[in-house]
């Protein structure tokens, strides 16, 4: 689904501070292009919500990447993988999937 692919770019591209900084920006540029594209796009709020919730998926990608060398080198891997527990953190994403949200 689009939120796989716009989490895994959000979370993996941007530091830290620059996706706290600019996530909903980014985010809500996504679904008014699609829009503007004729293209269905959930609102705003539906949007966030599945985008936290899929940061789980990306975290444990990370953590199951073997010997951290599989796919990246073990920097990059390090990097990306402290970039979506910061993630979880910030978007409450373990409270929304416990509460079904």
């Amino acid at each position: 689904p689009w939120y796989h692919d716009v989490t895994y770019f959000l979370i993996t591209s941007l530091d830290i501070v620059d996706r706290r900084r600019w996530q909903s920006a980014l985010l809500q540029h996504y679904l008014d292009r699609l829009s503007a594209l004729g293209a269905p796009a959930p609102d705003y709020d539906t949007a966030f919500n599945r985008f936290s919730r899929e940061a789980l998926y990306g975290y444990m990608l990370f953590m199951m990447n073997g010997d951290g060398t599989q796919y990246w080198d073990e920097k990059a891997n390090t990097t990306v993988a402290a970039r979506y527990g910061a993630a979880l953190e910030d978007l409450d994403t373990l409270r929304l999937i416990e509460a079904g949200d």
